[in-house]
């Protein structure tokens, strides 16, 4: 029963990246979906990004889409989208309540896209231009 649960999320997984969602379904508590991504071994990644910025756009329309980027994050990260001017209230990563524009401006986000990955703790471990071709995307991740 476990092998054939863990097979159906496997491929529900899968089905999702190829379809080219590789954001995960965040209902606003970062400090939540911290605590998820540490359970399951991997990293959670903040991405910074607003309407009608195209840098945006060829991230998600072009470097997220490409299959090795895909495959790399879903090894290692669980992605969340924030809006760089959005009001909706959040919980950071450390618990604090907030917006999501509010903890753009605690972490220096000013300019989109920008990508935040996250140690364990909720505290940022590197931060990077995100409208990146795919290949420099995964160098940055992994650098």
């Amino acid at each position: 029963m476990g092998k054939t649960l863990f097979g159906v999320l496997l491929l529900l997984a899968a089905s999702l990246v190829s379809a080219g969602t590789v954001f995960k379904d965040s209902f606003g508590d970062l400090h939540a979906d911290l605590a998820d991504a540490d359970r399951s071994g991997k990293v959670l990644v903040l991405v910074f990004s607003m309407e009608g910025c195209p840098g945006c756009r060829a991230l998600e329309e072009k470097t997220l889409r490409d299959k090795a980027v895909q495959s790399f994050l879903l090894g290692h990260y669980e992605l969340v989208r924030l809006d760089l001017r959005g009001s909706l209230p959040i919980v950071g990563p450390n618990g604090e309540k907030t917006t999501e524009s509010g903890l753009a401006g605690k972490l220096g986000v000013f300019a989109t896209p920008t990508v935040i990955v996250l140690d364990r703790n909720g505290r940022p471990l590197k931060r990077f231009f995100g409208g990146l071709p795919p290949a420099a995307f995964i160098e940055k991740m992994k650098g």
